[in-house]
């Protein structure tokens, strides 16, 4: 016959002569469960666990004092965007708060610590994309904050980066997406416009390309302070804007000819480790795998229901 899992676990501690001295040890502190159930063990363990990080993150902020406040001007990127049909879109999605990664329509800023040498300080990365303009931009900002004690004045270091894919004759083109890949690299989805051949209007198409943040020129911001007005990234004032077609040779890996779902592109997820880079779109139900380190087009398109 079967037996049922109370049962299982009831002799699995008989034979092991610990039944009766394992099962409810409420004596050390922790809730009584019921006996002969891993499920309710497991449980119990569970919370108990969450307790103890709830503990450590109490303690460890106990000791620790916020050194810098920053806001980061960061207009959604789609108001930039003379395609109908994507910016009532993105409009819609963003006074529903349809966020990422179904919704169109907000700016999403990427923070990463990039390693630091010898005698350096830590550097916090941050990545965003933003409209406001005739064409979506992509902004890179360098922050090395030193550790300062308590009550103590932060001098902050700041560069900004601005870059502009300089579109073309047909059309501008615009940064809408943006994730870190890799150590020095940034991956961007970009969408140009240009005229329909047919009925007229405006049409896009997608494409992916990688950014060797090595190459890029950033521009020091004298005077950023670490609270107040003057501690604002994104200013137009603040960097001049590079075209990605004016950077050094070999800065660039990009994937064009993206299928048109991909103008709908709500997410963008990267992964160095395997070379890939994703375009999720959740109004068209498709997820695309781009292989970045590939010369060909060996991609992986997944349609949903």
């Amino acid at each position: 016959g079967s037996l049922d899992l109370s049962e299982v676990t009831a002799r699995i501690g008989i034979a092991r002569g610990t039944a009766d001295r394992n099962v409810g040890v409420s004596g050390q502190g922790l809730p009584d469960v019921a006996r002969g159930s891993v499920v309710d063990a497991t449980h119990c363990l569970a919370r108990e666990v969450e307790k103890v990080g709830d503990r450590i993150c109490a303690a460890l902020s106990s000791h620790t004092s916020v050194l810098a406040c920053i806001q980061v001007h960061a207009p959604s990127p789609w108001t930039s965007l003379a395609v109908p049909e994507l910016k009532a879109v993105a409009s819609s999605n963003a006074v529903a708060s349809v966020s990422s990664a179904r919704g169109l329509g907000h700016s999403t800023i990427v923070l990463a610590w990039e390693s630091a040498g010898q005698n350096e300080c830590p550097c916090l990365l941050a990545l965003w994309t933003g409209g406001g303009q005739k064409c979506s931009e992509l902004h890179i900002s360098r922050l090395r904050v030193p550790p300062a004690p308590p009550g103590a004045p932060v001098r902050l270091h700041a560069e900004r980066a601005c870059l502009q894919d300089g579109g073309s004759s047909a059309g501008p083109a615009h940064f809408l997406l943006c994730e870190l890949y890799g150590a020095g690299k940034v991956a961007a989805l970009i969408v140009q416009e240009y005229a329909a051949p047919r009925g007229g209007g405006v049409a896009a198409s997608a494409s992916v390309c990688l950014i060797d943040t090595a190459k890029c020129e950033f521009d020091t911001l004298p005077n950023f302070a670490a609270f107040g007005p003057a501690a604002v990234l994104g200013m137009p004032s603040q960097a001049n804007a590079m075209c990605l077609g004016d950077l050094p040779e070999g800065s660039i890996r990009r994937r064009d000819n993206l299928p048109e779902s991909c103008i709908w592109a709500s997410a963008l997820r990267a992964m160095a480790s395997r070379g890939v880079c994703s375009v999720y779109a959740w109004r068209a139900r498709r997820l695309l795998t781009l292989d970045m380190e590939a010369e060909g087009d060996e991609d992986d398109d997944e349609a949903g229901n």
